[in-house]
C-alpha cells in the first residue's frame, strides 16, 4: 500500500493521531496556506513547535503551500514578487517542519486560453520552481491542478522542469470539474504523478465530499491506477473525522487504491 495521508485537526490533535495511527497515515498540513497565521510570527512559531512536539515521524509528511490570490506569472511585477515571497514562506515552514514535500496550485485562470498568457505562465513557473528546488534541496515540490480544464499545462511544466524533486499532484475532484475525461488526465500526467488528492463532488462545484458520495467514478480511478501504476501518495482531502472515516472505509471496502 502506498502512503496514505490525512489532514491533521489542530484543535483535536489526539483524535487526529488516533485516526492516523489506525490507518497508518502521515499528515498533510493545511494550516499554513492561511497567511494571517504565517504573518503572525508568534502564532506561527507556536504552531510549528506544537506539531514538532508530537511524538511521531514527520519525514513522510507533506504540506499544502500558499495559493490564495497568487500569480507567479502576473504581468504586474509587484504581484509576481509577492507571490514568490509567499511561496518561499511556505518552503521555510516546510523546512522547519522537516516535511517531505510542499503542494502548490497552478492558479491558472480558468478558460483564459490566450497563447501569450499560457506561454508566460509556463516560463515564469518553470524558472521559479527550479529556483525553489535548488534553494530548498531535500524538499520536493508537487504542483496541483485547480482550475485547470485540461492536463496540458501541467504536462508541459513537468517536461520543462524534468527534475527528481518535482512532481504533479493530481486532484481527482478538481479534474472532475474540467473538460477532460479522467483517462486523459492519467494518460498525460501519470509519468509525473507523485501525489493524489481525493474527495468527491457533483461535477459542478468543488465540494470536498466524502469519497463515494458524489459523481466521480472511483472504479475507473482504480482501474487507471492499476493500469499506469504511478508511484504516488494519496490524501483523503476531507476535513471532518466522519468524512475521513467514510472515505477510507469506502475505499477499503471497494479495494480502491491505496487499499490493494
Amino acid at each position: 500500500m502506498r502512503q496514505l495521508y490525512l489532514i491533521p485537526d489542530f484543535e483535536n490533535i489526539d483524535k487526529t493521531c488516533e485516526q492516523a495511527e489506525k490507518w497508518n497515515a502521515a499528515f498533510e498540513y493545511n494550516d499554513f496556506f492561511y497567511m494571517d497565521l504565517v504573518d503572525d510570527e508568534i502564532t506561527l512559531k507556536n504552531r510549528i513547535d506544537f506539531y514538532k512536539s508530537i511524538q511521531r515521524n514527520r519525514s513522510k509528511d507533506t504540506m499544502h503551500g500558499a495559493f490564495f490570490d497568487l500569480s507567479v506569472s502576473s504581468e504586474d511585477a509587484k504581484i509576481r514578487e509577492l507571490s514568490r515571497m509567499r511561496m518561499r514562506q511556505s518552503m521555510e515552514v516546510a523546512s522547519k517542519l522537516s516535511v517531505k514535500a510542499v503542494i502548490f496550485h497552478t492558479n491558472l485562470i480558468a478558460g483564459f486560453e490566450l497563447s501569450s498568457y499560457l506561454e508566460r505562465w509556463l516560463f515564469y513557473h518553470t524558472d521559479f520552481l527550479k529556483k525553489l528546488l535548488e534553494e530548498y534541496q531535500g524538499i520536493q515540490i508537487y504542483v496541483e491542478n485547480m482550475f485547470d480544464r485540461t492536463p496540458n499545462m501541467l504536462e508541459k511544466l513537468a517536461r520543462e522542469i524534468d527534475c527528481p524533486g518535482f512532481g504533479i499532484c493530481y486532484d481527482v475532484a478538481h479534474g472532475n470539474l474540467g473538460t477532460c475525461r479522467m483517462e486523459e488526465w492519467f494518460d498525460k500526467l501519470h509519468p509525473y504523478m507523485r501525489h493524489l488528492h481525493v474527495n468527491d463532488n457533483d461535477g459542478k462545484s468543488d465540494q470536498h465530499r466524502a469519497v463515494g458520495s458524489g459523481s466521480i467514478d472511483w472504479s475507473k480511478f482504480d482501474f487507471l491506477m492499476r493500469k499506469y501504476k504511478p508511484d504516488a501518495g494519496i490524501l483523503a482531502e476531507v476535513s471532518s473525522f466522519e468524512a475521513k472515516a467514510e472515505s477510507l472505509h469506502y475505499m477499503k471496502e471497494k479495494q480502491i487504491y491505496p487499499f490493494w
